[in-house]
């Protein structure tokens, strides 16, 4: 009997086990069976974020392009409406060189009449002179009239300042303005010339208009210092005017934010300014100065300055002694 129990239960044991495999056998197919269901799943989820991602990426580069060429837009409106404002400066610049290029040639007919040579080559001299600062003004002018590309080429910063200045020299006459450029250091940038000149000249007029309530003369001065700094190459414009207002400050550089009265301005001039420093992966900032008068300071990514070329303290006034 006790044989006979054993042998059941041995079969019982073998029945039990074969069935518990049955059992997992079955559970493990189920499993398989869900997860490739729930694989199934996913994949169909991750296909459609797939398209979802696909459509945000082609719909954020449309307006990136947007934003880009309606930038691009906003900075060249910019740049033919500081034209529109320097336009009588540049007028007077170009008459006085014209008028001196028809007195030297009336000169030259009469001393040529009266046979007097040396007179006639120095008349044609004077008038060669004024004929190449025209030129020059007029160069100025289209080079910076023109849509700036994406081309990116080296930028001599002192030269930019000095063809800023040149195009606002009439502007620092008319408000009996010094300026003096003090170039502490040769330096060079990679990026646009012209809207980096765009820049100069949207601060500069800033500064004139800033020391435009100055009492005394002799007090309206604008200064801009180029030097080497750390790595970068910066560019300090001080004016003598009255400094930043306090509740003016947090809102400097926001487009269509501006103190001038109806007519004098847009608010844009240093929100484009700004726009177009950042673009060069620079920084634009302003404060106050202890003795009195703002600064605005660029700040562009340079390379280190030849030491063999470097200029200290050669401070040009371009108002006082104009070309």
């Amino acid at each position: 009997m006790a044989i006979a129990a054993i042998s059941l239960w041995a079969i019982y044991q073998r029945r039990r086990r074969l069935q518990e495999r049955l059992e997992s056998r079955d559970a493990l197919r189920r499993a398989a069976q869900e997860l490739d269901a729930t694989i199934a799943v996913r994949t169909q989820e991750l296909r459609v974020a797939n398209q979802a991602l696909e459509g945000k990426y082609v719909t954020l580069q449309q307006t990136e392009s947007l934003l880009r060429s309606t930038q691009n837009e906003l900075v060249q409106a910019g740049k033919l409406a500081m034209l529109g404002q320097m336009a009588a400066g540049v007028t007077h610049e170009l008459n006085q060189p014209l008028a001196a290029i028809r007195a030297f040639a009336d000169n030259a007919v009469q001393f040529m009449r009266r046979g007097q040579l040396p007179q006639v080559e120095e008349n044609l001299e004077h008038i060669s002179g004024a004929s190449a600062h025209m030129g020059k003004i007029i160069a100025q002018l289209k080079g910076f009239a023109r849509k700036s590309g994406d081309a990116i080429a080296v930028v001599d910063v002192a030269q930019t300042v000095e063809a800023a200045v040149l195009l606002l020299r009439n502007e620092f006459r008319q408000q009996a303005v010094s300026i003096e450029i003090d170039v502490r250091s040769p330096v060079q940038v990679m990026g646009d010339v012209v809207r980096t000149e765009q820049v100069l000249i949207n601060l500069l007029r800033n500064a004139i208009d800033a020391v435009e309530t100055v009492e005394y003369v002799a007090d309206k001065r604008v200064t801009v210092i180029v030097e080497h700094e750390a790595g970068e190459a910066v560019i300090r414009i001080r004016d003598s005017g009255p400094g930043i207002p306090d509740e003016v400050a947090p809102h400097l550089f926001e487009p269509f934010f501006t103190t001038k009265p109806s007519g004098k301005g847009l608010g844009l001039g240093l929100a484009i300014s700004s726009s177009i420093v950042q673009a060069m992966n620079g920084r634009l900032s302003a404060h106050n100065l202890p003795e009195g008068g703002a600064e605005f300071i660029v700040r562009l990514p340079a390379p280190a300055p030849d030491p063999a070329s470097a200029i200290h303290g050669d401070i040009i006034d371009r108002t006082r002694h104009p070309d």
